[in-house]
């Protein structure tokens, strides 16, 4: 059963509630604007996850593109080097510095990318905890007025 089906059950329930001496008015529109907040809130959420997750992808290749023209551009400027052999040494040097310099850049596009989309997906888990939160706290005040209501009954 997914949240939307979930959503239209507790819609439904509430729905055929019926106010009467003996049993506790439930604010229905209040729970009926809840219930439909939580459906227009829900799907922006995943959207802004999924869009975080293909940036993601998108990111990690624009970094490995990005490392591998380093790479490509440090290995043809070292093949032009070694062809001369008065500067041979030089361009063992220059291509390692390039691979090195190529190497930690990547790694810290690879590191800023994590960082950047896990504060995202950070942000995206907190914001669907706290609605989860909301709808168990609405459940388990719906359970104790239930329970107080057959108390109520009994005595």
């Amino acid at each position: 059963m997914n949240v939307y089906d979930i959503l239209a059950e507790l819609e439904e329930e509430v729905g055929e509630s019926k106010p009467g001496l003996f049993h506790k008015k439930i604010n229905t529109e209040r729970v009926a604007e809840l219930v439909e907040s939580l459906k227009n809130n829900m799907p922006k959420a995943v959207e802004e996850a999924s869009y975080i997750l293909s940036q993601k992808d998108k990111l990690l290749e624009t970094a490995r593109a990005d490392a591998q023209a380093i790479l490509d551009d440090a290995n043809e400027k070292a093949n032009n080097l070694v062809s001369q052999s008065a500067v041979m040494e030089r361009a063992e040097e220059e291509a390692t510095k390039m691979t090195n310099l190529a190497t930690k850049r990547c790694e810290q596009l690879l590191d800023a990318t994590k960082n950047n989309v896990d504060k995202l997906l950070k942000a995206v888990e907190d914001y669907l905890a706290e609605h989860l939160n909301i709808v168990h706290d609405s459940r388990d005040e719906l359970t104790a007025t239930l329970i107080q209501l057959k108390n109520n009954l009994k005595q």
